[in-house]
């Protein structure tokens, strides 16, 4: 076998597969190994990280040996659901724990608890992903009060489902920043329009240009048009 090859890793729920095409998407080899479940609990679903990485190494080393030689490999590629989980010792490489398989319901009742306080589905999804985010080390909560305030808005909007108007509320109520205007609200648009007389509220930019000499206390202003809004005493 003289030709390139393209090695694709099928990491299954029961089992892990490598195979080998041709560069037309002829199918030439398959390696496949079974993976252990374990169910230490009703509704837990668990696996060995450990074992996972090992067997799917055998399955492609066996397939780069049927190609001739690592040499032959053109490209990898790899598909899986993407939702199992597994803590990693960085220094060592090592699982702290079994993988939790993507089948796993133990904070289904968790779950239900956000669901009874109003979140959809989709914004239980984003608060997974931050969770993720947060174990993975892309994303650290703690570590927006050392950012400036652009930066911190950067860092959070690279989340999934978080835009600006939720990391400018994060700032303002959650770190204390005191120079935040969340321009996207729309009680503030509407505040500041009748506050300035204008037959309509502005829009964001004209009305993050109207805040501008309120710098650097734009959020004490943002909470005094919401008084405003409200009608209540400010």
């Amino acid at each position: 076998m003289n030709e390139a090859m393209l090695l694709v890793l099928d990491e299954g729920t029961t089992s892990t597969r490598a195979m080998l095409y041709t560069p037309d998407g002829v199918r030439v080899g398959t390696a496949q190994r079974d993976l252990t479940q374990y169910y230490p609990r009703p509704g837990w679903v668990e696996q060995d990280a450990t074992e996972i990485w090992e067997r799917t190494l055998a399955c492609a080393q066996e397939m780069v040996a049927h190609a001739g030689g690592a040499d032959r490999i053109l490209a990898i590629g790899i598909t899986n659901q993407r939702e199992t989980v597994v803590a990693w010792d960085r220094r060592s490489g090592r699982p702290l724990a079994r993988a939790i398989v993507w089948q796993d319901r133990r904070t289904a009742d968790q779950c239900q608890a956000l669901r009874d306080a109003g979140l959809s589905w989709r914004k239980i999804e984003y608060a997974k992903g931050l969770a993720e985010a947060e174990l993975a080390g892309t994303f650290s909560a703690d570590g927006l009060a050392h950012l400036s305030d652009d930066e911190a808005i950067a860092a959070i909007t690279q989340l999934r489902g978080f835009g600006r108007w939720s990391a400018e509320i994060y700032l303002m109520f959650s770190l204390q920043r005191p120079d935040i205007f969340p321009a996207d609200d729309l009680a503030l648009r509407v505040a500041l329009g009748r506050l300035k007389g204008m037959e309509d509220k502005p829009t964001p930019k004209q009305a993050r240009q109207l805040v501008e000499p309120w710098a650097p206390w734009r959020s004490v202003g943002s909470l005094f048009l919401w008084h405003y809004y409200r009608g209540e005493p400010v």
